[in-house]
């Protein structure tokens, strides 16, 4: 299994489970900082943070992933995982887009230029069964963020998706 096909899917997998076994009631959006990703989002509510290692062909790599999901099921994470030195923004992401195709039917993929300084970027929209994905996918130095949301078609191209996904801001 590709490396990046683990960071995207393993994220969305064990994260969206932790994250429904653990829904919390809609509140007010909040800031959540991560503590050693430098990184903010906005969420609707307090997300289930997780750490784990994953196997890749690069080697094995810390993946740190925060997840809220709704009562009605729809998940927001946020993650960032650190590349190995000398890692190219260019071949990260492209690895992230062919992963995402063997999880399912891409519907769109747009390069981005994310931030005042231009990293590199994708914006990705993906199906895989009835649910829908779409993911804004970053490369900073050495280390990939991700956002994403996972829902029923009319949550992720909605208004609060869309919010979530634009809150993502990298500290410096």
């Amino acid at each position: 299994m590709g490396w990046w096909r683990v960071v995207v899917a393993g994220a969305m997998v064990a994260g969206a489970w932790v994250a429904v076994v653990a829904a919390e009631p809609e509140r007010e959006g909040q800031t959540y900082r991560s503590r050693g990703g430098g990184y903010s989002v906005q969420l609707p509510g307090p997300p289930q943070e997780s750490s784990r290692k994953v196997r890749t062909r690069l080697g094995t790599l810390p993946l740190h992933v925060a997840t809220y999901a709704t009562a009605a099921g729809e998940a927001y994470l946020a993650g960032y995982a650190e590349l190995p030195s000398g890692s190219d923004a260019e071949t990260v992401l492209n690895g992230v887009a062919e992963g995402l195709i063997r999880e399912g039917p891409q519907l769109s993929q747009q390069k981005i230029l994310f931030g005042m300084e231009q990293w590199p970027g994708r914006e990705i929209t993906w199906r895989k069964g009835s649910w829908q994905m779409r993911c804004r996918v970053v490369v900073r130095e050495q280390r990939l963020y991700v956002v994403m949301v996972v829902g029923e078609e009319a949550f992720v191209s909605g208004p609060a998706a869309k919010q979530f996904i634009e809150s993502l801001t990298l500290e410096r």
